[in-house]
């Protein structure tokens, strides 16, 4: 009889596992001059640390038996792809990063995330005590916002996490009587049939 492996716990085949609102790191963007391969810090080992161990979200999952259903969550922050004494590769979903031991100001250098969940990154960076800003919105082309967040990391390079959101429509109900839609994310868009 098979068996699943669910964190420390040994599951039926039968038991379903489903992500509550997973966060989802899309991509990592320059913003300006700088290079998001070549972060400036002083130390690779500390600075590693901080985007393994603090810059984490939690992933709750909702694992479901045939007789009860019960809530568990893992963390999950950046991941080391490679790493010698001056340089180190890190990754997060979609997201490539790399750090680099060297002259540059750190206060320079800025990186845009972006994100699905936006919301609950922001509220589970605030409860790590990373101190994130407000969220803000931007319209940008064709009437989509995107919702946005800043952190400073130790060494100074300033964080932009940020979700596109299309803008909410009227539609029509066959009463005639108008509803609004919730905003759609970008990455919850179906595909278009060609």
């Amino acid at each position: 009889r098979e068996t699943v492996l669910m964190g420390a716990a040994q599951c039926n085949p039968s038991t379903r596992k489903k992500v509550l609102s997973p966060v989802k790191f899309l991509g990592a963007y320059p913003i300006g001059d700088t290079k998001i391969e070549e972060l400036p810090v002083r130390e690779i080992p500390p600075a590693i640390g901080f985007y393994k161990e603090v810059l984490v979200t939690y992933t709750l999952f909702a694992i479901f038996h045939p007789f009860a259903t019960s809530i568990e969550s893992c963390t999950q922050g950046f991941s080391v792809v490679e790493f010698d004494t001056k340089t180190a590769k890190l990754q997060r979903g979609d997201a490539k990063i790399g750090l680099q031991v060297n002259k540059e100001d750190p206060e320079q250098a800025s990186v845009y995330f972006s994100v699905l969940n936006i919301r609950q990154l922001r509220r589970e960076y605030e409860d790590c005590g990373i101190c994130p800003s407000q969220l803000s919105e931007e319209i940008v082309d064709n009437n989509d916002k995107i919702v946005r967040f800043f952190v400073k990391e130790p060494y100074g390079v300033c964080f932009c996490f940020g979700q596109k959101i299309r803008e909410s429509r009227v539609m029509k109900v066959v009463d005639g009587s108008a509803g609004q839609e919730r905003p759609e994310s970008e990455d919850e868009k179906k595909p278009e049939k060609k």
